[in-house]
């Protein structure tokens, strides 16, 4: 399938275009992507930036659609939202933002969806380094993960009495029961 590219300046309007002339009236998915910073030796059709992924297809004729969108701005990238357009796009967007830092103009809700308020950065970032603002991040404990680390207190809190109450480890190949 082969993915059409829209500017960002005119996505809203060509994506609504898409949803009336072409009846593509459900979004598939909407994925984040860095594909990094330009480079000299780029190709002409390279995708560089931070952006957008959309798959479209219309229920009534099964046609489907991929899309494209991307910004260069990697200090306050924004893109249009779609999310009055498919209302499926207003989590999506937010993770998005969540993971990459992208700002979607015109999204009613444009906060974290999974990450803790307090997270510095965005974890799916190529020029992201979590170690270096989230302490929680690099814990010694060794089954404290980067997923564990992102979550709120009370879910951290919860997973690791279920961690402790349940978990029984392997050291050199013998059964060991308390592992902290």
């Amino acid at each position: 399938m082969e993915i059409k590219y829209i500017e960002p300046s005119v996505l809203h309007d060509e994506m609504l275009r898409l949803r009336k002339e072409k009846q593509m009236d459900f979004l598939e998915c909407l994925s984040g992507m860095d594909w990094g910073i330009p480079d000299e030796k780029d190709a002409p059709d390279t995708p560089r930036g931070l952006g957008v992924v959309y798959l479209l297809e219309s229920t009534v004729t099964g046609e489907r659609i991929a899309v494209r969108t991307a910004t260069l701005n990697r200090e306050h990238p924004e893109l249009p939202s779609v999310s009055d357009i498919w209302k499926a796009a207003d989590f999506n967007e937010r993770e998005v933002y969540d993971f990459y830092g992208i700002v979607f103009i015109g999204h009613p809700d444009m906060r974290r969806l999974y990450l803790r308020n307090d997270w510095v950065g965005y974890p799916m970032r190529k020029d992201n380094e979590p170690e270096k603002d989230n302490p929680l991040f690099s814990c010694p404990n060794a089954f404290i993960t980067p997923h564990l680390a992102w979550a709120t207190v009370e879910a951290r809190g919860r997973l690791m009495e279920i961690m402790e109450s349940n978990i029984a480890g392997f050291v050199n190949g013998k059964v060991i029961n308390n592992v902290w």
